[in-house]
């Protein structure tokens, strides 16, 4: 999507009631959302290695929603320790299960 349509998508879910929030796979996805006033956004658990995305959405300031599923504990509590030092606080972590 092109950032009108992501506009129009955040007016019709907050016309709703609902909160908008949006998985980012990229740097350019991220600094969008922030530009279109999204609240958090989402990391999945497949992006769990991709420390530059995850230091440029500590950068811009934006909560971090970090979605579990395939990692495992180790890597949760690795994630975590390095952005509770660059952030100085704990971030939202959805405990997913992947069943086999």
């Amino acid at each position: 999507f092109n950032i009108d349509e992501w506009i129009k998508i955040k007016r019709y879910v907050e016309k709703k009631n609902l909160i908008f929030l949006s998985s980012v796979f990229s740097i350019k996805a991220a600094h969008m959302m922030k530009k279109i006033g999204i609240k958090a956004l989402k990391i999945g658990s497949g992006e769990f290695n991709s420390i530059d995305l995850i230091n440029e959405i500590v950068k811009i300031k934006l909560p971090l929603l970090l979605s579990t599923g395939m990692v495992k504990l180790n890597g949760i509590e690795k994630l975590n320790k390095i952005l509770v030092k660059k952030k100085g606080e704990p971030n939202g972590s959805p405990f997913c299960v992947l069943l086999d």
